[in-house]
């Protein structure tokens, strides 16, 4: 499986990156993860969602001068995956993000989290 991290703090995407690689690696030869990309925009994440199986989306983001909200953003990532079949999930520290996001019946993971329920909701 192939998972995108959306993260605009480059850090952050480098340790869930780590993260989810290790607990992949400690499955053994029953890892799921073949390969994990990180970009820092949602307009790269949505032409690159094509490729990948799963996609972990952080919720806030600088706005764009066309949204209203941030929900606007993290938002059109999420309906262009279900259009796709990508699974997705909300990774954020925002009460608003996640609170939104649950209400849409999205996966929700409020940050910080250990990285075991990041990865059964990327991989189950």
């Amino acid at each position: 499986m192939r998972v995108l991290i959306v993260e605009d703090h480059q850090e952050i995407a480098r340790l869930t990156r780590e993260m989810l690689l290790h607990a992949d690696q400690a499955l053994g030869p029953l890892g799921r993860i073949t390969d994990i990309e990180t970009v820092r925009d949602l307009e790269t994440a949505v032409a690159k969602l094509p490729c990948f199986d799963a996609v972990l989306c952080d919720g806030e983001f600088l706005l764009s001068p066309e949204s209203a909200r941030v929900l606007d953003e993290w938002a059109v990532v999420a309906l262009q995956a279900h259009k796709l079949g990508v699974r997705f999930v909300l990774y954020s520290g925002s009460a608003q993000c996640c609170g939104d996001a649950r209400n849409l019946g999205l996966r929700t993971i409020e940050k910080p989290s250990p990285v075991a329920p990041i990865y059964r909701a990327l991989t189950a």
